[in-house]
């Protein structure tokens, strides 16, 4: 049945004589980038225009372009302005036969446009883990921004003494996971993201976020600095000396039989002690050490 079909169609074509193009029209552009208000140009080619002759029509993503066509024997142009509602719309033409024997409904391939700008505004950013961190955690943050521009930017972080890192991009947003290596008691992080174009450049770096560093309680020992160090044990030293003096000085006294008064034999020592010891306890030490030494 659907060999007669055929076969009848055909047979009334060559009697009314309508013939059809013998492939799909030919696409070509001359700029598909651009930016706003620059003017973009599309060409479709037949060979033939078929009999009666065949009716373009021309899109641009799901947008029926009805204005600013133009045709010149087997060809046909549509040439606009940019704007950014074209921006990564894809345009094409089609070509339809108006034969009432023969069908030709054929489109041409697609090219998309690119219509160069930049983001609207600066990245926005976002701390995503505890700003309260301790040496070899990790921190965590986000920057995003509303639109990534064309061409699209790229990402980079800066966190204090930390050397940049390029972090991860997914679509409008970039992360950002970094362990505490420095010393620093606070880390500050922001994003910096970055576009150049032939007439525009966008380079915006986003507000800081702020991580302090809590000290280790295991390693508080370490953080006595050189300085203090030396002049804490000078100072013990010095007093242990002092009292093994007055210590020795007491007993030689009591043996050779002389005595002075309780309060100048231990005027020395229960200041320094007032200052750094627990006077009581130093003062019975003294004197279970001098029993120690009366023959």
């Amino acid at each position: 049945m659907e060999y007669i079909l055929f076969i009848t169609l055909c047979f009334l074509s060559a009697v009314a004589g309508d013939t059809i193009p013998s492939s799909k029209p030919s696409l070509y552009s001359y700029s598909v980038n651009g930016y706003e208000g620059e003017t973009v140009q599309f060409r479709c080619y037949l060979s033939t225009l078929g009999s009666p002759p065949v009716r373009w029509s021309w899109f641009c993503g799901q947008e029926q372009m009805t204005s600013h066509i133009t045709y010149s024997t087997t060809n046909t142009y549509l040439t606009f302005k940019l704007t950014m509602k074209y921006h990564l719309r894809s345009c094409y033409c089609r070509a339809t036969s108006p034969s009432t024997s023969l069908i030709y409904n054929q489109s041409s391939s697609q090219r998309a446009i690119y219509v160069n700008h930049l983001p609207p505004t600066k990245p926005m950013i976002y701390v995503l883990s505890s700003t309260a961190v301790r040496s070899e955690e990790t921190i965590q943050a986000k920057c995003n921004i509303t639109s990534l521009g064309y061409p699209q930017i790229s990402w980079m972080w800066f966190c204090s003494n930390q050397a940049p890192v390029s972090g991860a991009a997914i679509r409008f947003e970039s992360y950002i996971s970094l362990k505490i290596t420095s010393n620093d008691k606070t880390i500050g992080c922001r994003c910096r993201a970055t576009s150049s174009i032939t007439y525009y450049e966008y380079d915006e770096f986003s507000d800081f976020v702020y991580f302090t560093v809590l000290s280790d309680p295991n390693n508080d020992t370490q953080c006595l600095s050189p300085v203090a160090f030396g002049t804490t044990t000078g100072l013990l030293v010095a007093i242990i000396a002092a009292l093994s003096a007055v210590v020795i000085l007491q007993c030689v006294r009591k043996r050779n039989g002389t005595s002075e008064p309780r309060s100048k034999t231990l005027l020395i020592p229960v200041s320094l002690l007032t200052k750094h010891f627990k006077g009581h306890e130093e003062k019975h030490k003294t004197k279970e050490a001098c029993k120690r030494y009366v023959p």
